[in-house]
């Protein structure tokens, strides 16, 4: 279990949403231990009933038969996927994390036709205390747009 994936308690279900949010900090968002990226095959993994906030991780899907360097997104509250890291940016991604996997907040959201979400992964070399900090802020900003309940610490 991921550090961020003991942070935050049982979410309850979050309504839809229909538009998407760019979501910044001030802790860490010009940091080199962050990236923000969108999400690839939400719709294939999850339903309208799982739109919210998750914490968990990125790491190597080397089970994947249709593309052996895939990423995966994993939702470490409710253990499943969630999607992938787009293949357009991929090879970027892989070198960023140098292949390591990374510790993540993120949010899937409904926009009228289809899932979509968005991730924020950290880099092990962020500081606990920072990733901690930022992870917060980025559920409550998150939540608070989109009118979700704000996960609080598990203590």
């Amino acid at each position: 279990m991921g550090l961020l994936s003991k942070l935050f308690g049982a979410k309850e279900k979050a309504p839809e949403v229909t538009e998407d949010l760019r979501v910044f900090t001030d802790l860490l968002d010009r940091s080199d231990v962050v990236n923000d990226i969108y999400i690839s095959g939400v719709k294939h993994h999850l339903s309208r009933r799982d739109v919210g906030f998750f914490a968990g991780a990125i790491f190597n899907d080397k089970d994947n038969a249709y593309d052996k360097k895939a990423m995966v997104i994993w939702d470490g509250n409710n253990k499943r996927v969630v999607g992938y890291v787009p293949a357009a940016i991929l090879d970027d991604y892989r070198s960023w994390c140098k292949r390591r996997k990374c510790s993540c907040v993120g949010y899937v959201f409904y926009n009228g036709e289809t899932l979509l979400g968005r991730v924020r992964a950290y880099l092990s070399e962020c500081p606990p205390e920072n990733l901690i900090a930022d992870a917060q802020e980025y559920a409550k900003v998150c939540c608070e747009h989109f009118g979700w309940p704000v996960p609080s610490l598990d203590a």
